[in-house]
């Protein structure tokens, strides 16, 4: 087989056959090259990287988004341009608000409610999608949770879950309630 010991490839040279990559059966699977490339960086890569990778010296800082607004660090938010969201947020009104109501309904279920997305489906299954209270039969709108306990306790339909919140969450509360109804009907 041919050396390639000195041989260009692209903006590097082939300084010296490095250490081969093994895999754990014991064979061998890649063969590796410490090169240099133009700007005086040497690295080892894989042969296959040779032909298909070029140095990150000589790719280009990106200074502009795709939209052409500058890179500064007071206008990204991680990697993604801030002008270029806003300006996405305005040409698709409904998808943000879409996306935006998600998160938020997430996010709170998450961090008021102790919730994950598959925990309120399994409870919603489970409930059929009606009321936590067997006699109401409205379909499901509020999640009823303890704020001592910090615990989510079913769900129910808003009307239900407040009237609990009514009452300050005191079952000897609703109990008197329920007996002052029962005497006057």
């Amino acid at each position: 087989m041919k050396s390639i010991i000195g041989k260009r490839y692209g903006s590097r040279v082939v300084l010296a056959k490095g250490p081969s990559a093994v895999r754990s059966d014991g064979r061998i699977s890649y063969a590796r090259y410490r090169v240099r490339c133009t700007c005086g960086k040497e690295s080892v890569i894989s042969g296959q990287g040779l032909r298909h990778h070029g140095c990150l010296c000589q790719k280009p800082k990106q200074t502009h988004c795709v939209r052409g607004h500058l890179r500064t660090p007071e206008n990204l938010s991680g990697k993604n341009c801030k002008l270029c969201m806003k300006q996405w947020g305005i040409e698709h009104p409904d998808e943000r608000r879409r996306i935006s109501r998600e998160y938020s309904r997430r996010y709170r279920m998450e961090t008021l409610y102790h919730l994950t997305e598959e925990q309120y489906t399994a409870m919603y299954s489970a409930q059929k999608g009606l009321c936590a209270l067997p006699s109401c039969g409205e379909p499901i709108d509020a999640i009823d949770h303890c704020h001592e306990k910090e615990r989510t306790r079913g769900l129910m339909c808003r009307k239900h879950n407040s009237g609990i919140g009514f009452f300050s969450h005191n079952p000897q509360l609703l109990r008197e309630a329920a007996e002052y109804l029962e005497k006057f009907s």
